[in-house]
């Protein structure tokens, strides 16, 4: 990877009780620009043991400023503040939030811990006219790990467009009637990619 290619796995979690199999980054972009990012950390639970240590971790880390929660905001400053850098357009992180919890899948008694971070980042996209454009932030791309997966969101009233590159997955028949496109990692985009236009 290019040393300036963004990585999306910039908030890892590295604590007792808590180890990530998979990750998920979930991008909602809404009509004024702003965007709602939340980072989705999944852990099988194999054993009462890990369902124990992921309670333990759980209560941490909703109840106090764990390290990698006040990472998690510093790097997303960090991020708003470059991209404003990038594009003269103004941008902030706000609304920071975090949540911890036990999600049972099929089979039955197949238990996850899930972790999620989120944070809303204004002045995402660029607005003009009747579009909303994703993309100008990502200077010198942005890097996927393996095990990950990055997925946009169309917001309320916004529909897709295009998307470049194409996207793996995409939730409907066709773009436009789409609520999500994904990639699946390991993926390595160019410059200002991945870029997805929308229209209200």
């Amino acid at each position: 990877a290019a040393a300036e290619t963004e990585s999306a796995d910039f908030a890892d979690i590295d604590e007792d009780g808590f180890e990530a199999d998979r990750t998920r980054f979930l991008i909602t972009t809404y009509g004024n620009g702003s965007a709602d990012w939340t980072f989705r950390y999944e852990q099988r639970l194999e054993t009462d043991d890990d369902i124990e240590n992921f309670g333990g971790f759980a209560a941490r880390f909703t109840e106090t400023e764990t390290d990698a929660y006040t990472e998690f905001q510093a790097r997303a400053d960090s991020l708003a503040a470059s991209g404003e850098e990038a594009t003269d357009r103004r941008m902030a992180a706000s609304r920071f939030d975090r949540d911890a919890y036990i999600e049972e899948r099929p089979p039955a008694g197949t238990e996850f811990g899930i972790v999620e971070m989120t944070f809303r980042w204004n002045g995402f996209a660029a607005i003009e006219d009747d579009s909303v454009t994703v993309g100008d932030v990502f200077v010198g791309g942005l890097y996927v790990d393996p095990d990950n997966e990055l997925q946009f969101e169309a917001g309320p009233g916004l529909a897709f467009e295009s998307v470049d590159p194409e996207p793996d997955s995409m939730a409907g028949g066709t773009l436009a009637e789409s609520e999500t496109v994904t990639w699946v990692g390991e993926q390595e985009f160019t410059d200002r990619r991945p870029r997805l236009v929308h229209t209200e």
